[in-house]
Parts: C-alpha cells; structure tokens; sequence
C-alpha cells in the first residue's frame, strides 16, 4: 500500500522522515531509494527505454550477454576480489558487481539510511523536484517469506535461492531484498542494498501490492516529495553532519563530466542534423 508525502521545506521533510522511523521502523530498519527527479518510477537501468517487442527470453538473453561482455572487458581493470565475484558462475554475484561500477542491471539500489537516500535525490537535477522512496521492512520480510511458503520457492536448508527462480521465462513476479556481503567502501558507506526483481520489466509498485494481497499482507511503501528549491539547503545540511560525497564514496565530479561530455555530443549531433 504505497502512502503519499511531500515536504515543502526542509524542516517538514525531516519531520517526515523522523515520524516514519518512529512509526514503522519496528525491528526492521526501512529501505530508501533517492531520485532526483520525482517522476521517475521505481526502475532498474536494464528495462529503462527496452522495446516493447522484445521477447522476454530476448531480454534474459540480453542480460547473460551483458554479464559475459563485462566480465570479459573487465577481466584486467578490477581487483582480485571482484574479479572472484565476477568468476563465480551463477547470476547473482556478477550483478552486484556489476551494479557498483554502473552497469545495467535488474538490481535496484536501496539504502538503510534516509540522509543517503536525500543526499542522491538532491545531488543532481537540481531543477527537478526530487523524491525519497521508502518501503516498510518489517512488512516487506512478512509477505515474501509467505510468499516462498506459498509457491514452493524453499531448499531444503530453508533457503531461497534466486539464481534458480529469478532468471527463467518462466519466473514469477516477485521482489526480494538481496544483501551480499561485498567488501566495496561505497555499499559499506552508503548502507547499501538491494532489491531483485524475478522478472525482467515488472512494475515495482504493482508486484508490491500483488505480493500483499496474494499473501494476505499489506507492503506499506511511498514516495516523500520535495521542491527543486530546497536541494541546494538540504545538501548543506546534510553536509552538517557530515553526509557528503566523500563519506559515502560518491561518485562525484565525474558524473558531472560525462554529463556535460553527453551535452556537448548531443548538442553536436542536434547541430549536425
């Protein structure tokens, strides 16, 4: 049940975020996702702008290629341990690496911390009204371990592994929070994690309401709006305790350089038409 918000200054948005903690952060802390523009749906890389008349064992297709093209290209400009990873065959553990290095990918980044997740909304487009995603994780670990009950998805130690139910034509529907213990500083800094879809183009919000009512649940999960007018304030205060890109291993003025790098083409290739 996703739930609305909206902070129209800087002190309103803290208010937010602190009622929900104390609401709902129960034993389970809550996941944040932070986008820079509030429009944005809930999207891995990997299904932004995929045709429509792809077939889906296309897609899955298109995800190992990209797997086994990174592996490749890589093989001689990571460090050891994420090469182990990346040698590891299974889907899973590419993907995370993957994920750090800014792949595409069906991982969605999520973190335990709302300052992070405020920090990435407001970081970039600083015209754009950004946006905070939270879900429940209380809620959220209540209606999948019934939904691995209910469908039969258990090994026999009791676990659920999703490199045999999340990369067929067949999968179903789902969402999963993954954690892998990677030892990269920025998911450490970052309190990073993620969520795993079982198929590839679902519609976040809908799985999430599907899983609940499918397992007599309700995922509580929304979206805290803000004005494009409060980034810049918000960042300093966040700055002031300490939240910046270089505690949490940001990736920063290089993003601003392919930005422009891509503006400048664009621009070029606009002209040159």
């Amino acid at each position: 049940m996703r739930i609305p918000g909206h902070g129209s200054s800087i002190e309103g948005l803290i208010q937010i975020v602190n009622k929900l903690i104390q609401d709902l952060g129960g034993q389970k802390p809550l996941l944040w996702r932070g986008q820079a523009d509030q429009s944005w749906s809930l999207q891995p890389s990997i299904d932004r702008q995929a045709s429509s008349a792809t077939t889906y064992a296309e897609r899955l297709a298109e995800e190992q290629e990209l797997i086994r093209e990174f592996r490749d290209r890589s093989r001689f400009l990571l460090g050891s341990i994420e090469q182990a990873y990346m040698s590891i065959q299974n889907h899973t553990s590419p993907l995370v690496v993957m994920q750090h290095y800014g792949a595409p990918t069906r991982l969605l980044d999520w973190t335990h911390s709302p300052q992070v997740a405020l920090f990435v909304a407001s970081i970039t487009e600083p015209g754009l009204d950004g946006a905070a995603w939270w879900i429940n994780g209380e809620t959220l670990e209540l209606t999948v371990d019934r939904f691995w009950d209910r469908h039969g998805m258990r090994d026999a130690s009791g676990t659920v592994d999703p490199n045999r139910w999340a990369f067929s034509v067949n999968s179903r529907d789902f969402l999963m929070p993954f954690f892998m213990p990677m030892p990269f500083p920025r998911i450490a800094a970052q309190q990073g994690c993620f969520l795993l879809p079982g198929r590839l183009g679902c519609n976040f919000e809908e799985v999430l309401d599907q899983m609940g009512s499918e397992c007599g649940t309700s995922i509580l999960y929304g979206k805290i709006t803000f004005p494009s007018q409060l980034k810049t304030e918000l960042l300093k205060t966040l700055q002031l305790g300490n939240v910046t890109a270089a505690s949490l291993d940001y990736p920063g003025a290089d993003l601003v350089g392919r930005s422009l790098a891509q503006k400048l083409h664009d621009s070029r290739t606009r002209t040159a038409q």
